[in-house]
């Protein structure tokens, strides 16, 4: 027997299915192990080696969120674009569950933290000047972001996906749209190429919605298809090919950039439209899979869905707590205290104290405060 969510989530019902939960807890956990695992300086061949295997696929937990997000809300658009107040419903919606939290630490970061002194007041020093970025959600637009809260990017990707893409979905057919993602897809990783052979940089190409559209367009097609073609389980045999695929050339890229046999236009180019198929398919075989296999026991684990239920307060307060925390231990260089020779016994230790503490300060957001705006959901 099928698992029930391949019926429930590709016709886009707007249920809670613990299963994805368990997919935002993978992504939020790859955040936690590149932050925790991944603030500090390299200093011997042992600590590159731990910080390349740790840390460095920990990027891919946001386009992991990215294709989730896609996916989801198409799913919900698709369903509601012919209902009376299709706008409004999704929009106060949206607010309800974002705004909360994004503007208490906007409030806090910027108004009550640099009066504590130290750090924090060095740390907001450019403040006002970032703070209208921040407030309107373009500050993946500003460049060189000197507060704590550079990790705010991939909320404003999303809240710019959110702005424009109901919009589309109320005014075009499925067909249209799946042609405007297959296009979109197409053309992102010729965009990438074009403005990185232009000069800017892959700092601001990681950050721009038009170039780092993959995951988010992957996932609205997926939604798409399924309910142009009454689900996905007719893809889950193509989805596994995908994903093997997929994944064997996101760590080709990944080996030969490292050995720099990799020109990185190349790299900056199709990185992100990989990641972006290997996630996509790792959905579907999710969505599409029987309850007896492996994957859907690890997905439905209890560790990966309680993450994946806290995953956004985890995200937004794990940037400031491992900045604060690795200027603190490791100072200006990053560089953390040595134990039996080297930096890893204390980044292990590091690490865990800053996924403990976000997801803490995570739980506490949620229950005091984020619930209760959650509640209003009913009347949208």
């Amino acid at each position: 027997m099928k698992i029930s969510i391949a019926c429930a989530s590709t016709q886009g019902t707007p249920i809670h299915i613990k299963v994805l939960d368990g997919i935002r807890g993978l992504a939020i956990l790859l955040v936690l192990m590149s932050h925790g695992f991944g603030a500090f300086t390299i200093q011997t061949r042992s600590e590159a080696i731990f910080k390349h295997v740790l840390a460095s696929y920990g990027w891919m937990g946001v386009d992991l969120f990215f294709v989730l997000s896609g996916f989801l809300i198409t799913g919900i658009l698709l369903k509601t674009k012919h209902k009376a107040n299709y706008f409004k419903n999704f929009y106060m919606r949206r607010v309800l569950r974002i705004f909360p939290l994004y503007y208490f630490i906007i409030l806090v970061s910027f108004f009550i933290l640099p009066k504590l002194g130290g750090w924090w007041t060095t740390a907001f020093r450019n403040g006002s000047t970032e703070l209208p970025w921040f407030l309107s959600y373009l500050m993946n637009y500003l460049g060189t972001v000197t507060v704590p809260l550079g990790h705010f990017w991939s909320l404003c990707v999303e809240e710019q996906f959110y702005l424009l893409w109901p919009l589309l979905v109320w005014c075009l057919s499925y067909r249209m749209i799946i042609i405007l993602c297959l296009i979109g897809l197409m053309t992102s990783p010729v965009l990438r190429w074009i403005v990185f052979s232009h000069g800017v940089t892959v700092g601001a190409i990681n950050f721009y919605s038009a170039t780092h559209a993959d995951a988010l367009l992957c996932g609205a097609l997926l939604a798409t298809v399924s309910h142009a073609k009454s689900g996905l389980l007719q893809y889950r045999r193509f989805a596994t090919f995908f994903f093997v695929f997929s994944g064997i050339v996101v760590a080709g890229i990944y080996g030969l950039s490292i050995l720099r046999l990799l020109p990185e236009a190349l790299n900056v180019s199709l990185n992100f439209s990989f990641v972006a198929v290997f996630f996509a398919a790792l959905l579907v075989m999710v969505v599409t899979a029987e309850n007896s296999a492996w994957y859907i026991q690890v997905f439905d684990s209890s560790l990966l869905c309680w993450l994946g239920k806290y995953s956004y307060g985890i995200y937004v307060f794990n940037g400031p707590v491992y900045r604060f925390l690795a200027q603190h231990f490791g100072g200006e260089e990053y560089i953390m205290p040595i134990y039996m020779g080297s930096q890893i016994p204390f980044v292990v230790y590091f690490g865990i104290l800053t996924a403990f503490l976000s997801c803490a300060l995570a739980y506490l957001s949620y229950h005091v405060m984020e619930k209760h705006f959650l509640k209003l959901k009913r009347f949208f």
